[in-house]
C-alpha cells in the first residue's frame, strides 16, 4: 500500500502525482522482475524412467559427509547397482552456476556411496546453451554427464 502524507501547505494534486508516479514505478518494477515461464526437464526424465519399469524414487535425500541432508532428484534402483540423477534445468544463465554448483557439493557430499555400487549421473537440459565447459568438465570429477538430448546415453547407464 503507497500512502501520501500531505502538510497544511501542501498543494492536493502535487501529492496525487507524486503518488501515481510512485504506483507506475512498482508496476514497472513488478513487470520487469517476472521470470519467464520455464518447464524444467524433470516431468520428461520421469516419463523417461517409468518407460524403462525401474523402481524410481523421486527427491531421495541422503546424509552428506558433513552431516547436511541432501536431495537427489532419481534414485533408480538396477539389478547391479543404484543410479542416482541430479537434473540441471534452469532457464537463465545467471543460475545455471548456481546449480552446478549445489550439484557438485551433492555428489561430493554423498561420493562414500560409490562404494556401495552407487552410480552418478548429472543429466543437463541442452536446449538451451547454458552450460560452458568449465561446468561440465566440474561435474565430469564427481558423476558422470549426460545431455538430454542424448537419451542412449543416459540409457546405458540405467542398464
Amino acid at each position: 500500500m503507497l500512502i501520501t502524507r500531505l502538510k497544511k501547505d501542501d498543494n492536493l494534486a502535487d501529492a496525487i502525482l507524486r503518488l501515481s508516479q510512485a504506483i507506475i514505478r512498482v508496476a514497472d518494477t513488478n513487470t520487469k522482475l517476472k521470470v519467464p515461464s520455464f518447464e524444467p526437464i524433470t516431468e520428461e526424465v520421469t516419463e523417461f524412467l517409468n518407460k524403462k519399469k525401474l523402481n524410481v524414487e523421486r527427491n531421495k535425500k541422503f546424509t552428506g559427509m558433513s552431516g547436511t541432508a541432501r536431495s537427489v532428484d532419481f534414485c533408480a534402483h538396477r539389478p547391479h547397482g543404484t543410479t542416482l540423477i541430479n537434473t540441471l534445468s534452469t532457464p537463465a544463465l545467471r543460475t545455471a552456476r548456481m546449480r552446478v554448483d549445489k550439484v557438485f557439493t551433492t555428489w561430493s557430499e554423498i561420493s562414500y556411496l560409490k562404494e556401495s555400487k552407487y552410480n552418478f549421473i548429472s543429466l543437463i537440459d541442452d536446449s538451451k546453451n547454458l552450460w560452458n565447459e568449465n561446468n561440465i568438465t566440474l561435474l565430469n570429477r564427481v558423476s558422470n554427464v549426460v545431455k538430454w538430448s542424448n537419451r542412449d546415453d543416459l540409457q546405458k547407464f540405467l542398464e
